[in-house]
This record gives C-alpha cells, sequence and structure tokens, in this order.
C-alpha cells in the first residue's frame, strides 16, 4: 500500500511539471521535497506573475519556471535515485505578505509591482520584508521598472499612472535604494549591458559569481536606481543611453544623454547588490527582460536575448546560498569553484 501510494505521488509530480511551466497557481501541491529544497515565494502582484497567471495563451514566464523545476537533486527514496526540484515555489496569492507566510521561505521575488492602488505595499508587509531580510538573513531579488513614459492609462493629468517605480520605491528604500520615476534606454530602445567580473566593493567574489557564463544582459529599458554607498555594482547602462523624465506634468525633457545629467551620470547602474543585516537584495532595473520571448504584453519578453536567462538563475542560486561557481556547461549549485566567506 505504501509503494502503490509513493507511485501514484510520483505520477502527481509527472502531471504538475507539465503544468508547473505556465502557472505558478497550480504548484501548491505535493510532489516530495528534495533533502534540502530551497523555498522561493514569487509576488503574485507582480505584473508579470499577474500576465503569466490570467492570460493562458499569453504565457509569461514559462522559461525562467521551467529552469527552476529543472534544477534537480538526487535523493535516496528507498534505494533508488530519484531526483526532485531544488527549488519549490510558492506565490503569495491574495494573502497579505507576513512573518508568517515569510517564515519557510528563502527567497522573495517580487516583478515589478504595477501603479495601480491596490498593488501598493502596507507598511505592514513592508516590516515583514525588512525583517525577513535584515534579521531572518533571507534574500530579496527585486525587478522594478521604467518611470513614467508618457503613455497614461488614467487621462492626461495623470502622469504617475504609469510610473512602475510607484510601488516599487517603498520596498527599494527600507534597504537604502532610491528608484528614481525615470525611463531609461537604448538609442535603438534596446541596451545590451556587461554583466561586472569585479566591482569596487566585491570582497566575497559576488559579480564572479552572477557573472559566471552571463556575460551580458539585455533590457528594453529601465529606471534611475540610486544605490548606498556600501552596494555593490553588477551591471552598469551602455555608454549611449539616454534618459527622459516625466517631472509632474505632461511635458517630458527631451531625452538625453546620461552622461549630461550630473544626478544620473552617478547612477548609471542597471542592476545592484546589497548586503542589508543578515540578509541581501538584487535590484534589476527591468522585468521583462526575463519574460518568454513569444510574449507580446505588456513588452515583447527577452529572456533568451544575451544572457538574461542564466543571469536570472545566477542571482537566484546567489541569493539562495548556492555560491559554488560551476563548470561551463554547468548550472548554478555544481560543485565547482567555492566563494570564500570571509
Amino acid at each position: 500500500m505504501q509503494n502503490m501510494k509513493y507511485i501514484k505521488c510520483l505520477g502527481a509530480s509527472v502531471l504538475l511539471a507539465l503544468l508547473f511551466a505556465t502557472n505558478l497557481q497550480a504548484i501548491d501541491t505535493c510532489p516530495p521535497e528534495p533533502t534540502n529544497p530551497v523555498k522561493i515565494l514569487f509576488d503574485s502582484k507582480g505584473t508579470q506573475t499577474i500576465i503569466n497567471n490570467t492570460r493562458p495563451t499569453n504565457t509569461r514566464l514559462a522559461t525562467i519556471l521551467g529552469a527552476l523545476n529543472n534544477f534537480g537533486q538526487n535523493a535516496k527514496i528507498r534505494g533508488s535515485n530519484v531526483s526532485y526540484p531544488r527549488y519549490i515555489i510558492r506565490y503569495t496569492g491574495t494573502d497579505r505578505i507576513t512573518d508568517k507566510l515569510l517564515a519557510d521561505k528563502d527567497l522573495y521575488i517580487s516583478l515589478t509591482r504595477g501603479p495601480e492602488i491596490n498593488a501598493a505595499y502596507t507598511t505592514n508587509e513592508l516590516n515583514a520584508l525588512e525583517r525577513f531580510v535584515k534579521i531572518n538573513g533571507k534574500s530579496i531579488l527585486l525587478h522594478a521598472n521604467h518611470g513614467p513614459n508618457g503613455h497614461y492609462t488614467n487621462g492626461p493629468t495623470n502622469v504617475s499612472a504609469d510610473d512602475f517605480t510607484t510601488n516599487n520605491a517603498p520596498l527599494a528604500a527600507r534597504f537604502g535604494i532610491t528608484l528614481l520615476p525615470c525611463i531609461v534606454y537604448g538609442t535603438n530602445g534596446y541596451m545590451t549591458m556587461t554583466v561586472n567580473t569585479h566591482s569596487t566593493n566585491s570582497t566575497n567574489q559576488e559579480t564572479e559569481f552572477i557573472s559566471n557564463q552571463a556575460p551580458t544582459i539585455a533590457s528594453h529599458d529601465s529606471c534611475i536606481i540610486e544605490p548606498p554607498a556600501d552596494s555593490i555594482s553588477i551591471a552598469k547602462f551602455p555608454s549611449d543611453a539616454i534618459v527622459a523624465q516625466y517631472q509632474g506634468s505632461n511635458t517630458p525633457l527631451p531625452p538625453m544623454p546620461l552622461s549630461s545629467n550630473s544626478v544620473l551620470s552617478t547612477n548609471n547602474d542597471f542592476a545592484i547588490l546589497v548586503h542589508a543585516g543578515k540578509g541581501s537584495v538584487i535590484v534589476v532595473g527591468n522585468s521583462g527582460m526575463i519574460a518568454d520571448y513569444g510574449s507580446p504584453s505588456p513588452s515583447f519578453g527577452l529572456i533568451p536575448m544575451q544572457s538574461n536567462l542564466m543571469f536570472f538563475l545566477n542571482c537566484v542560486s546567489y541569493l539562495t546560498g548556492d555560491v559554488n561557481i560551476p563548470p561551463a556547461g554547468q548550472g548554478p549549485g555544481v560543485p565547482g569553484t567555492t566563494i570564500p566567506c570571509d
């Protein structure tokens, strides 16, 4: 009877794997967990997550969910080697973010909370997420997005209607990070950025790990990230990037080179790493960069471009403690060169 029960559960896990790639709502059932699972909590109010879960013909996150699901480890079950996913994925659903919801999680991922009022974090949620990192030693991966770009959805007088920094900025601010409501983009609407292999404030080879097999990344656009002094730069905007600012009116400042503004020229990071208390936070300037290539809305996904997928997996692996630099052709977590702790 016990063997039959195991076989049924294994069958359920195979079915689950088929559903996993397209719907975060289908992942709250078994399969059996690996020996030392890493538990990831996706924010259900993230714009990319909402699209993924509500538009079945417009899959948005199938690639990254499938990649996370394919990280396996061998577990001894009744004398057999059975591979289970290393990453156990959950999502917040309609629940508020609380200490209880975060208690057994290792990583919280937010993929751009849009400007809608009901997507704003409450003070209690922000407090819980701050404790999650600083006190509990866990991590956050925040993919933010551009500031207002003039496509006003609530009438021409509401310049903030498409400001995708509105609801992300309060979370970033808890870790000393400011998201400025600007829109940075490449001269042809596409930016390619080099992932740093070394950063001034990086003493533990963090960027060496995050850049491993991910030399460049790509994005349509970004907000401006104003980092704290002790942050670690992961990637910077290309030298030909331009920026537009909408300062409370319908009329934007003319797009200008990033280097022409003294404030913006000193804040040219597309992605940063911040160690906060016992934990860590990575903030990236755009979330569409990790969306499926065939998904056109709200912008075409760029996950196969440059090394976007490997970059995302490296960020997840670093933030969840898989600090082995894997051999070429191997995924994160595969034994390679261990990053020293000191």
